[in-house]
């Protein structure tokens, strides 16, 4: 006869694989160092003017990179974020928008809605957008997902859906495409606390960061910098993100936050042997 205690026993693979993300990042700061492994550039698809058209029909009859150089001028990406900010100010107070004084009145307002989710029944989080944007920039999305009626009613946005691995760092995407600001890029990617973020040298080369990163910050508090930058690479590829100084940008800080974590590694073990 069996007992019913049996059918409670954990199996010690299941276990393994299901260790709580501490244990995981606790046994991996334990490892010898090794080199730093570099994220492979996956293809991105070309965006294609005609499906640029579809879902931006004032741009119809302009090339790709004519397109691209007008919404990429500081004065036009001006315009756009002040309709985000615009749109976000009439929905909450907490809303989030891109950081930018307002200072007249030709802002362009946004004529989407993002509604970005993880696909498992999360609550959904909703970004206003423009749709030249989200053409240009978004090789995955669909013209079809992303064509509405034109000229739309005004005030009103049309709802695009998509979904993400991980829909919280989408912001890094929102930011970067209505501010084009490298800066603020690696400082989503690489934060630091303001105190220390002032001591890093401006210009600073990959293996200088990478030292300062690794004196300055913890193990764990490394880990979570590579963590945060492969989870918006998954994302960039699910979005084939086109823009060519975006993975520039993402493949060098996973470069800094792997040598941090390697130069960190080595500086305990000789620690500990000293």
């Amino acid at each position: 006869m069996t007992t019913g205690t049996s059918s409670h026993r954990r199996n010690p693979a299941t276990t393994s694989s299901r260790r709580r993300p501490s244990a995981i990042i606790a046994a991996r700061l334990c490892q010898k160092p090794c080199a730093p492994r570099p994220l492979p550039i996956p293809p991105i698809a070309p965006i294609s003017s005609e499906k640029v058209w579809a879902c931006a029909p004032q741009c119809t009859g302009k090339s790709l990179d004519a397109v691209l150089h007008e919404i990429t001028r500081p004065q036009v990406l001006s315009r756009y974020t002040q309709g985000i900010q615009l749109f976000d100010a009439t929905r909450s107070p907490a809303a989030s928008a891109p950081s930018v004084t307002i200072n007249d009145g030709g802002a362009i307002m946004p004529t989407h809605l993002v509604r970005v989710h993880d696909g498992k029944g999360k609550r959904p989080l909703l970004f206003p957008f423009h749709d030249v944007h989200l053409a240009t920039q978004f090789g995955s999305v669909s013209a079809e997902a992303v064509a509405a009626p034109f000229p739309q009613p005004e005030g009103w946005q049309h709802m695009v859906d998509i979904v993400l691995p991980a829909p919280e760092t989408f912001v890094v995407f929102r930011d970067y495409i209505y501010t084009r600001s490298v800066d603020g890029l690696m400082a989503s990617l690489l934060p630091l606390p303001t105190h220390k973020a002032k001591m890093l040298q401006r210009g600073a080369t990959a293996e200088v960061t990478a030292r300062f990163y690794a004196k300055e910050l913890t193990g764990v508090e490394i880990m979570s910098r590579a963590a945060l930058i492969h989870t918006v690479y998954r994302n960039a590829i699910r979005l084939g993100m086109r823009d060519e100084t975006f993975w520039r940008c993402l493949l060098l800080a996973w470069k800094i936050s792997s040598r941090a974590l390697q130069i960190w590694q080595a500086q305990q073990q000789q620690r500990q042997s000293s």
